[in-house]
């Protein structure tokens, strides 16, 4: 959606400059991590020019990472539960195969929908909850019967229940400082030259933003997102070595 960055921001202005003159809302289609976050950066630069407008981000559960934006007038009450979505539940049998992430995602793209009317998939075990845009439910609850090999039963449910089962791997060592090169070299096991030039290769998001200066600090949790190697999160910073070196420890999603 942010392919196009002149055209999404000229529709942000047109959402608030809407929401502000007819006390009235929009929303955008799901829009995802990035997306959020650079919108998020946006918005913040516009928001003092428009007092009265408010805005949310949500995508069926707290911890989403897919959201719809709503821009709103202040002068209504919109809470998430207006919000164009709903949550399909997919039950199934697990004895003889496990359908995947790629799986539920593979099966509703083929029904020719666009990626931005689908949420997050969480898959768990005999069940897995897929948010959508409430127009595309019929079509998915009508046409989907196998996903893969295996065959699955659809239906609506209130709020996603299941939780995503996240693993990671641990990276830990020493650094002189929390600068993005450091942090960067730690989590690919590279030189600080190398670390260098990844960075400004272009590839690096910070928090989902990218970023190409190597003295940017990082903070505990901050997102590491280095295209081509993984993700990553600060999880642990310990107090400075005796050579005042601090102990990082990294987490690398799976």
């Amino acid at each position: 959606m942010l392919n196009d960055s002149n055209f999404f921001i000229n529709k942000l202005e047109d959402m608030f400059l809407f929401a502000d003159r007819n006390v009235s809302l929009k929303y955008t289609s799901f829009l995802d991590v990035s997306e959020v976050a650079r919108t998020e950066v946006y918005i913040r630069s516009i928001k003092k020019v428009y007092p009265q407008v408010e805005y949310t981000f949500w995508g069926g559960y707290e911890l989403a990472e897919r959201k719809i934006l709503c821009v709103y007038s202040s002068y209504l009450d919109i809470g998430v539960q207006d919000f164009p979505l709903k949550v399909v539940e997919f039950s199934y049998n697990t004895t003889f195969s496990k359908p995947t992430h790629r799986d539920f995602l593979g099966s509703i793209m083929a029904l020719r929908l666009k990626r931005n009317s689908i949420g997050d998939i969480i898959v768990g075990n005999g069940k897995a909850q897929v948010v959508i845009s409430s127009n595309v439910a019929d079509v998915i609850m009508a046409e989907i019967s196998q996903v893969g090999r295996l065959g699955v039963k659809t239906h609506l449910v209130e709020r996603v229940t299941l939780s995503l089962e996240q693993s990671f791997k641990d990276i830990s060592g020493t650094v002189a400082s929390m600068r993005l090169d450091c942090m960067v070299g730690l989590a690919l096991s590279v030189s600080r030259a190398k670390a260098v030039q990844i960075v400004k290769s272009g590839i690096v998001c910070v928090n989902y933003l990218e970023e190409s200066s190597t003295d940017t600090l990082l903070k505990l949790n901050d997102i590491l997102t280095i295209k081509g190697y993984g993700k990553y999160v600060i999880a642990e910073i310990s107090k400075p070595t005796k050579k005042n070196r601090l102990h990082i420890l990294i987490k690398k999603y799976l």
